[in-house]
């Protein structure tokens, strides 16, 4: 029996050979068992055939179908939507949560003010003569 005390359990979780299992199983799984499997093949829990549905014995025998028999039967899914082996591998590769928070507001650096811009002596007037009276 292995002792997992900290140390140990940080080891195993760093050895080669945890590392050479993961990837050996995300080789099976993505690229033999996903791609061949037949959809539908294997369904989730609740979505086989009722007592009902089933060809075992007549459904007047049976009193599960008796007490249904009064309600409208449910429409069965398709079994190809409720296929386990896509349900688990969706599950398997979720999307990546966006963060949308912004980061802390702190001071990043000090700028020196600019310098001023030029400015134009008071006695300077420029004119535009282009479509004023004659000078007389």
């Amino acid at each position: 029996m292995i002792n997992f005390h900290p140390g140990n359990f940080s080891r195993f979780l760093r050895s080669r050979g945890l590392r050479l299992a993961v990837l050996c199983f995300q080789f099976l799984w993505l690229n033999i068992v996903i791609p061949g499997h037949r959809r539908g093949i294997v369904q989730l829990p609740g979505s086989g055939p009722s007592c009902c549905e089933s060809a075992a014995s007549p459904a007047p025998l049976r009193p599960c179908c008796q007490k249904a028999s009064k309600q409208p039967t449910p429409t069965r899914s398709d079994p190809v939507s409720r296929c386990a082996i896509c349900f688990f591998a969706a599950h398997l590769s979720t999307a990546p949560a966006i963060d949308f928070t912004h980061p802390p507001l702190r001071l990043i650096a000090r700028t020196e003010p600019p310098a001023p811009a030029r400015a134009l002596p008071a006695d300077f007037f420029p004119t535009y003569f282009a479509c004023g009276p004659p000078i007389i």
